[in-house]
C-alpha cells in the first residue's frame, strides 16, 4: 500500500532489514498477524532478546554498582575529547550521526538544540533524537527547561 502510494521507495525493505538485524543478533523472529489473506491489517510483534532482558533485569537489581562503574569510566574519559570517547561507546552509524554535534560540544563546551539542528542539518525531531542518544551515553547532560535547554559534557 505505501509503495503504491509512493510513500516509501522500496517495497518491504524496512521489514527485510528488521528481520535480518534481529536474526544477526539472535533475537526471536518477528511474528506477523493475522495469518490469513482476508483481514485488512497487519500486526507485527517483536519479542525482546533474552540477553537484553537478562542484562536489563540485572542492571535494575544492582543500579549502584553499575552507576559507579560508569562514573569511574567517565572520570577516566574526562581527559580525552568527547569525539574520541564516543567513537568507543557508539556503533559506527550512531557515531556518524552525532559527530558534528560532539565536535561543537568539544570546542564550545555546550550546544543548544537549535545550534545542533543547524550543525547536523536534520529536522528538529531527528536532532532531538541525536541529542537523546548523546545523553544516553552518559557523557552528555542536558540542563534547563524545554525552551532553554543546553547540552554539555559531564
Amino acid at each position: 500500500m505505501f509503495f503504491n502510494l509512493k510513500l516509501i521507495q522500496s517495497y518491504g525493505s524496512g521489514i527485510r532489514r528488521a528481520k535480518n538485524t534481529l536474526s544477526d543478533i539472535g533475537s526471536p523472529a518477528l511474528v506477523f498477524e493475522p495469518d490469513n489473506d482476508t483481514d485488512d491489517y497487519t500486526l507485527v510483534t517483536a519479542y525482546i532478546n533474552e540477553e537484553f532482558a537478562r542484562v536489563k533485569a540485572e542492571e535494575e537489581r544492582t543500579p549502584n554498582s553499575n552507576s559507579e562503574t560508569k562514573k569511574d569510566k567517565l572520570i577516566s574519559n574526562k581527559e580525552r575529547s568527547l569525539k574520541e570517547v564516543l567513537k568507543e561507546v557508539l556503533d559506527g552509524s550512531d557515531y556518524q550521526k552525532v559527530i558534528k554535534i560532539a565536535e561543537i560540544i568539544d570546542s564550545q563546551g555546550s550546544i543548544t538544540p537549535s545550534e545542533a539542528k543547524d550543525v547536523c542539518g536534520k529536522s528538529e525531531t531527528t536532532t532531538w533524537r541525536y541529542l537523546s542518544l548523546l545523553v544516553n551515553t552518559g557523557l552528555i547532560v542536558s540542563e534547563g527547561k524545554t525552551n532553554n535547554t543546553i547540552y554539555k559534557r559531564i
